[in-house]
């Protein structure tokens, strides 16, 4: 009967904790009373909280506590990867945590933070592991575990028929992707498609997250098209990361490039013109994997206005690239992808080169 009594009055005591806050005790069992307050500590897995003595009467038959919440700076923050980074990019990593604080929002903060770095660094697909560790009896410190997943790749497929007149046409394709070569969390990729000798396509990319160890990251892209003999596609792109949390990653940048048509372009209606652009990029990703995903998302959404030669207007260009994926049973996975991609000119028509088909 007195093990059931007890029982009772605990579970009213955590119930009344959860709609209250504030805990009382009817007697000065500092047995019981400890156990109690370390379940509830255990239960909030707060770091921060803490329950300090509210009153207490002459004959300690009624004894209150309160919650109190700390706030402790962290001083230390230790960035750990299973890939060889240079301990100078893997500082920039830390930096993200500066000013961090441990106290009532740590878990929310924390959480954030971890989306953060998945949506800066390409190549952390699994949530890092964050922990706190005590130093010199007041110092705090956070150890974070990376796990970093690089791919590095060459595939190439090449051909050749023999057309009229002894002339050969040759075709084929080169995929090139190259990730920390230098341990510099870099990503290289460089692609050429040629369908025929009228259709060729060449295209660079460079990915630096931290560029020249300064904190802001960079991409860059080349791009080479030549489309049916008709015209001859140039175009660049730099774009510098402004902003990284756990929402995305958002970027500016300028694209500049040119049309140039051949004659036979010129029969088909074709002209050549230059153009340049504002661009506005913003990036979300939460893919498990980059090559083969099981589940998470990417959102890409790109924004350009600027100006065409070939017209005096301002246009506007709008990209939007979404995909994602869920697990259905252990081996089947369900995949949505959505793209769209729009041009306008002011008052005016765009070229027909820059045509979105």
């Amino acid at each position: 009967m007195r093990t059931c009594k007890s029982l009772l009055w605990t579970l009213f005591i955590v119930q009344f904790v959860y709609s209250t806050e504030k805990i009382r005790f009817e007697s000065p069992d500092s047995v019981h009373i400890k156990q109690t307050l370390d379940s509830l500590l255990s239960d909030k897995n707060l770091m921060a909280l803490q329950y300090e003595i509210l009153h207490y009467n002459n004959e300690f038959k009624e004894i209150a506590y309160q919650p109190s919440y700390a706030s402790y700076e962290v001083d230390t923050v230790i960035i750990n990867s299973n890939e060889n980074i240079k301990q100078s990019y893997l500082k920039h990593v830390a930096k993200n945590f500066s000013n961090f604080k441990v106290d009532r929002k740590f878990n929310k903060n924390i959480e954030k933070k971890k989306k953060t770095i998945i949506n800066k660094y390409y190549f952390t697909r699994s949530t890092p592991k964050i922990n706190v560790f005590r130093y010199q009896r007041e110092k705090l410190g956070l150890h974070v575990e990376m796990n970093s997943k690089f791919n590095n790749y060459f595939s190439g497929l090449f051909g050749g028929t023999k057309a009229q007149k002894d002339r050969w046409e040759y075709n084929g394709e080169i995929d090139a992707h190259f990730e920390n070569v230098w341990g510099a969390m870099e990503k290289l990729i460089f692609k050429w498609i040629a369908i025929d000798s009228i259709n060729q396509k060449f295209n660079f990319e460079l990915h630096q997250p931290h560029l020249l160890n300064a904190k802001i990251g960079l991409i860059l892209n080349s791009n080479y098209e030549l489309v049916n003999n008709d015209y001859i596609q140039t175009k660049y792109e730099l774009k510098v990361d402004l902003l990284n949390s756990f929402y995305g990653s958002y970027y500016a940048g300028y694209t500049q490039g040119s049309i140039n048509t051949t004659d036979n372009g010129l029969e088909r209606g074709f002209i050549s013109s230059n153009y340049k652009a504002l661009a506005f990029m913003f990036n979300n990703n939460s893919l498990d994997d980059m090559i083969m995903p099981v589940k998470g998302s990417q959102t890409n959404f790109e924004f350009e206005i600027g100006k065409d030669s070939e017209f005096e207007n301002l246009y506007i260009k709008c990209r939007q690239d979404f995909e994602r994926y869920s697990p259905i049973t252990k081996n089947i996975n369900s995949c949505f992808k959505f793209y769209s991609e729009y041009i306008n000119a002011f008052e005016n028509n765009v070229g027909k080169a820059r045509e979105v088909l």
